[in-house]
């Protein structure tokens, strides 16, 4: 896996271009706000120099924006940053790994914009075409002000359950990194926090059981 996947210095990681065109006929993008020169896909974008992040993004008549930004550390000020942006009627899509147990989710996307879980993982490729390996992580298309789509898979009450494990868990101090970015193993295995949660789950449930059995024993022998 090529390192810029991997890291939020740098920006060489480009959106699949069939990926980008579909999400383009929807929505007719008109800014990319977080690009380089020679990955830009729309007429106006921003660059590491020009820095979407302390820009404006209602621009350009107004159309839509497409972010892919800078994954890591970073990703949370981008998300916030389109949160913001939103405030004003833009319609803003954002491409970013499906971590849900981040503060960013919960605070910026989930219950404000339309999240589009994509099936698989993504092949990014770099500003000359080349094409990488799949990406270590899941991905999710998060849509401000869009207008939901049909077929579009709601969520489901065992995802959203793993959801409030994971913020039970951090907020618990059963695990130390609320960014799956910062964990070394989730990093490179995007099913590491899933299968953490479940254990958690599973042990919760070992331990309730146990308990129960023990009051059945105890009221067999009082009685």
């Amino acid at each position: 896996m090529n390192g810029a996947l991997l890291s939020s210095k740098k920006m060489d990681y480009c959106t699949p271009r069939d990926f980008f065109a579909e999400l383009d006929r929807e929505f007719h993008f008109t800014l990319d706000a977080a690009a380089t020169e020679a990955s830009a896909k729309c007429p106006a974008y921003y660059t590491p120099e020009t820095d979407g992040l302390n820009r404006p993004w209602n621009i350009a008549g107004g159309g839509a924006v497409f972010c892919n930004p800078p994954y890591g550390r970073e990703t949370g000020k981008w998300v916030r940053k389109a949160w913001e942006e939103a405030k004003s009627g833009t319609t803003i899509v954002l491409l970013i790994p499906a971590r849900t147990d981040t503060s960013y989710f919960h605070e910026y996307i989930y219950g404000h914009a339309e999240i589009r879980w994509v099936r698989g993982r993504l092949r990014f490729e770099d500003e000359d075409g080349t094409v990488y390996q799949p990406a270590p992580f899941p991905s999710m298309v998060v849509v401000y002000n869009g207008k939901e789509q049909r077929g579009m898979k709601a969520e489901t009450v065992e995802a959203r359950a793993v959801k409030i494990a994971a913020k039970v868990m951090t907020a618990a101090g059963l695990c130390r990194y609320e960014d799956p970015c910062d964990c070394p193993r989730a990093f490179f295995d995007s099913e590491v926090c899933d299968r953490c949660i479940r254990a958690w789950l599973l042990t919760k449930a070992k331990v309730e059981l146990a308990r129960e059995e023990r009051m059945k024993r105890e009221d067999r022998k009082s009685g």
